[in-house]
């Protein structure tokens, strides 16, 4: 099982990865930024990350559920919850 900072360190390089691919600084997060007004995020590059983030945690938090995501910290949640669940 992953733990709680390891995830957040996995979906923000999972960020980083994707913004720096398209030619994007890296970004510093905060837990309250919005992914698509602050960070710089649009639906193409969230599901790049989402992607990413399947292959390397193995689960994807949208696939049964939807689940609202507008902050980093939302992101993070997602992930942790759908980890948690599958233990």
């Amino acid at each position: 099982m992953e733990s709680a900072e390891n995830i957040r360190a996995t979906v923000q390089h999972a960020i980083q990865r994707v913004l720096e691919n398209s030619g994007r600084d890296r970004h510093t997060f905060e837990d309250d930024e919005l992914l698509a007004v602050e960070v710089g995020l649009d639906s193409l590059d969230l599901a790049q990350v989402v992607v990413l983030l399947e292959q390397q945690l193995g689960v994807d938090p949208f696939r049964k559920r939807g689940a609202a995501i507008r902050t980093f910290a939302d992101l993070v949640r997602a992930y942790r919850t759908e980890l948690e669940s599958v233990r």
